[in-house]
């Protein structure tokens, strides 16, 4: 966990105007085959990507859980202080989540970057298929929502057709024929 003496040595590190970071929360693209219960789980980590630099850093959960907005907050300072990687702080912060930006800044402080809440994280989503297709040797199995004319919304719909159809069970009121 990051303290008071390490975000006080990223608060004095010079700041590029020029360079923007994206990051923050998300699930990696591999499985770890013993989680703490015994089943393979998808790890969370915290990440940060250079627009400018195209440098990365993550940091994976020390555990299987729901890590909190601090494991972003830990990789953002280790990933400034690193001069091999940054070096620097950035002007300007990208994250997609409202609690997150919330987080950053009030630990931090709001003289520090600007933290911006964008919907999309392409720099991110750009390692991430990185480092799927890295690992799995073959493209990503695209998202639901990749494909042309799905939106949240008819993804939504779907869900909740789905859901209804499931509890109807149709499947109970036929005959088994042998």
């Amino acid at each position: 966990m990051t303290n008071e003496l390490a975000i006080a040595r990223f608060k004095r590190l010079p700041q590029r105007s020029d360079d923007v970071w994206q990051g923050g929360l998300v699930r990696l693209p591999m499985w770890i085959e013993q989680g703490p219960d015994g089943r393979p789980y998808r790890p969370r980590a915290g990440i940060w990507v250079s627009e400018k630099t195209g440098f990365v850093h993550f940091k994976m959960e020390a555990q299987a859980g729901a890590p909190d907005h601090a494991l972003a907050l830990d990789t953002l300072i280790e990933f400034a202080l690193k001069p091999r990687l940054a070096g620097y702080r950035p002007a300007r912060l990208q994250v997609s989540d409202e609690d997150l930006a919330r987080h950053l800044v009030g630990t931090v402080g709001n003289d520090v970057f600007a933290v911006t809440t964008v919907p999309d994280l392409p720099e991110v989503r750009r390692v991430l298929a990185d480092m799927s297709l890295h690992l799995s040797e073959r493209p990503p199995i695209p998202g639901a929502l990749d494909a042309a004319g799905v939106t949240s919304d008819r993804m939504r719909a779907f869900a909740a057709a789905a859901a209804d159809f499931y509890r109807a069970a149709p499947w109970r009121s036929f005959a088994a024929t042998t």
